[in-house]
Formats: C-alpha cells, structure tokens, sequence
C-alpha cells in the first residue's frame, strides 16, 4: 500500500473509531472494540473499499500506536470523542499528572506541595 492510502485509511479510522462510529453504522462495545469484519463490510457499504490486510498495515506501520487488533477486533487506542468512552478506563488519567500540557502544575499538584 503506498503512503498516500496509508493516510486515507488512517484518517477513516479515526473518524470512524474516534468520533463518529454511527456514521457507517457501525456499534462499539463498550471498551471500544469493533468486528474488523463488520468495520470492512460497513465501510465498503459506505463507499470505503477496505481490507483487512490494509488494516493490519496501518496498525503495524503507525508509529503513534493510534490503533489496536486483537484477534478479529480492532480499536482506537487514544483520542476518542464518542459517548462510548464515558465508562472506559484509560491507562493515563490526567488528574494524575503533576503538569499540564503546558508543563504548568496543576491545582491538585499546588495542593500537595509540588509547586513550593
């Protein structure tokens, strides 16, 4: 697959497993996980031919890690926006760093000693 159809199928997943799974009807449970099988009928019937070796390659070649397979189920592995995530636990929370994106400390952090 070259770099250009790398991109395209990247960017139909995050939109798809990210954001906007209802959009090609497709369901997440509730760690967000979905069928490949049922991702590559659904995007097809959607006017997005893709395979499940195109899949793989993407999940393998992208240095982000954005996505994951486990055996026949694929998913998003950072920066979902759909209601699914509300009950999902993510490895990193952010009310536990001690700085924020900026590298300013965070209340919690001023409260526990850290900024003195």
């Amino acid at each position: 697959m070259n770099s250009q159809r790398m991109v395209r199928v990247s960017k139909y997943l995050a939109r798809h497993l990210r954001h906007a799974p209802e959009e090609i009807g497709i369901s997440l449970d509730q760690h967000g996980w979905v069928e490949i099988d049922d991702l590559v009928r659904a995007a097809g019937a959607h006017g997005f031919a893709v395979t499940r070796d195109e899949l793989e390659q993407v999940v393998a070649e992208n240095d982000k890690r954005r996505y994951v397979i486990e055996g026949t189920r694929i998913r998003a592995s950072q920066g979902h926006s759909s209601r699914w995530t509300s009950g999902w636990s993510l490895p990193y929370h952010p009310s536990s760093s001690t700085t924020g994106p900026s590298g300013a400390a965070s209340p919690r952090s001023c409260r526990r000693g850290c900024c003195r």
